[in-house]
C-alpha cells in the first residue's frame, strides 16, 4: 500500500523528527512512502534519500498563499496514495481542503501532538475539530490528549493511539569540562525556551537546589523567545554563574549522556522527544506529570513526575541529586523501558492502525 507524509516542514524539531522515523519505519515494512512539504526546509534529507523516500516540497509562500491548496490536491493524485497521514494542525488541515472532491479519495489520517486547550486558541480549535470530523481517523500521541478531544468531539472508533518512537544508537557523552563546567552534579534541561517548557518554574526550583547543593549547575540546551528573559531570572537570583545557556545544538544527545540528571519542566507537552532520548540513554529523569509523562514512565519506577509546581519539582531534583543509587535504578529502568517504543516496533503498530483504515473504507468517493 501507499502511504503520504503530510508536514509543515522537516526541521529539526518533535513532529517533523517522528514523521521522519514513522516514514523510513513504513518503508521498512514494504509500504510506498513519499514525504510532501507545504514549506521547503528539510533537515533530514540524509537520512530520507538513504532510505529512497522522495520528498515533493510546496514552496507555501504564507498565509496568503492560497494555491497550496491546489499545488498539495495536485501532489496526492501524482502520488494516488491509500492513505494521507498528516501532522500538526496546518497539514491537517491543508489535506482536508485539498481532498475535496478529489476521485478516488485517499484515507485521511490527522494527528493531534498538543493539547488543543492549552497551545490553540478558540477559533483555531474550532477549525481543528471541523479537520477531526472530516477525517477517516485521528491520530493521538498522548492518552491524555485523547481522553481530551474524545469527549463529545469525536465519535468512538475514529481515535487511535499511537505513542512517539525513539532511535539511540548510541551517544557519547560530552566532557563538560570543556563548556566550562567544572564541578557538578549536572541538572540538564533540552528544549525550545518558550514559556509552555516551563523553564521560568525550573530556574526558581533551581535556586532552592542549588542552596542545598552548591556544586550542581543547571544546563539549558535550546533557544527561543524567552532566553533574555530568563537570564534575567536566573541573575536577579544570583545564579548566573551557576545556570549554563548553551543554546541551540543539532545533536543533543550527547549533553544528555553527560546528565547526571535529565528535567523535563513543561507546562503542557504532548510526548517530548528529548524526554524519550534521555530513557533510552539511561538518565535519571524528573518530568512534570503533564501530556504523555505518564504514558511513558511510572512514577518512582523509571522516572520522578512531580508536579507542574516549583515547590514539587525542587524536592524531586532534590531527592535525585542527593541518592545516587536511586539515579542509577530509575536511569536502567528507564531505559529497559524505552525499549517498548523501538522504531520497528512503533513503525509495526501504525501499519496496522493504517491497513486497517484502508481495509474499512477503500480509496474512493
Amino acid at each position: 500500500m501507499k502511504c503520504l507524509f503530510v508536514v509543515r516542514d522537516l526541521a529539526r524539531a518533535g513532529a517533523e523528527k517522528q514523521a521522519t522515523l514513522l516514514a523510513c519505519g513504513l518503508k521498512d515494512l514494504g509500504w510506498s512512502v513519499s514525504i510532501v512539504v507545504i514549506k521547503e526546509r528539510n533537515d533530514f534529507a540524509e537520512p530520507l534519500a538513504a532510505a529512497a523516500i522522495p520528498v515533493t516540497f510546496l514552496h507555501r509562500r504564507g498565509p496568503l498563499d492560497l494555491h497550496v491548496v491546489a499545488r498539495l490536491r495536485n501532489a496526492i493524485r501524482k502520488f494516488e496514495p491509500d492513505v494521507v497521514l498528516s501532522l500538526l494542525f496546518l497539514a491537517n488541515l491543508l489535506i482536508v481542503l485539498a481532498s475535496r472532491g478529489l476521485r478516488p479519495r485517499p484515507n485521511l489520517v490527522v494527528s493531534v501532538r498538543e493539547s488543543y486547550l492549552k497551545g490553540l486558541p478558540r477559533s483555531h480549535r474550532m477549525v481543528a475539530r471541523l479537520v477531526h470530523r472530516r477525517a477517516d481517523l485521528t491520530l493521538f500521541n498522548a492518552q491524555s490528549v485523547l481522553r481530551e478531544e474524545a469527549t463529545g468531539v469525536l465519535e468512538a472508533g475514529r481515535t487511535a493511539y499511537l505513542p512517539n518512537a525513539v532511535s539511540i544508537a548510541r551517544a557519547d557523552p560530552i566532557d563538560w569540562r570543556e563548556w566550562g563546567i567544572v564541578t557538578g552534579p549536572v541538572v540538564l534541561s533540552v528544549g525550545q525556551l518558550a514559556p509552555v517548557k516551563g523553564h521560568r518554574m525550573l530556574i526558581e526550583a533551581f535556586a532552592a537546589v542549588h542552596a542545598a547543593n552548591p556544586g550542581a549547575r543547571l544546563v539549558l540546551v535550546g533557544d527561543g523567545p524567552e532566553e533574555g528573559r530568563l537570564r534575567a531570572v536566573a541573575e536577579a537570583g544570583g545564579l548566573s554563574d551557576r545556570i549554563t545557556f548553551l543554546g541551540h545544538h543539532k545533536d543533543p544527545l550527547p549533553f544528555i549522556a553527560a546528565a547526571d540528571v535529565f528535567v523535563q519542566p513543561s507546562l503542557s507537552e504532548g510526548m517530548s522527544n528529548a524526554l524519550m532520548e534521555a530513557m533510552a540513554l539511561g538518565r535519571c529523569i524528573v518530568a512534570t506529570r503533564v501530556g504523555a509523562a505518564s504514558d511513558l514512565l511510572e512514577d518512582g519506577v523509571q522516572a520522578l513526575l512531580p508536579q507542574p509546581a516549583v515547590r514539587e519539582l525542587r524536592a524531586a531534583i532534590q531527592r535525585a541529586l542527593g541518592d545516587p543509587a536511586l539515579r542509577t535504578r530509575l536511569g536502567d529502568s528507564a531505559r529497559e523501558r524505552s525499549q517498548d517504543f523501538s522504531v520497528d516496533r512503533i513503525a509495526s503498530e501504525l501499519s496496522s492502525i493504517l491497513t486497517d483504515v484502508v481495509q474499512r473504507r477503500p480509496p474512493g468517493p
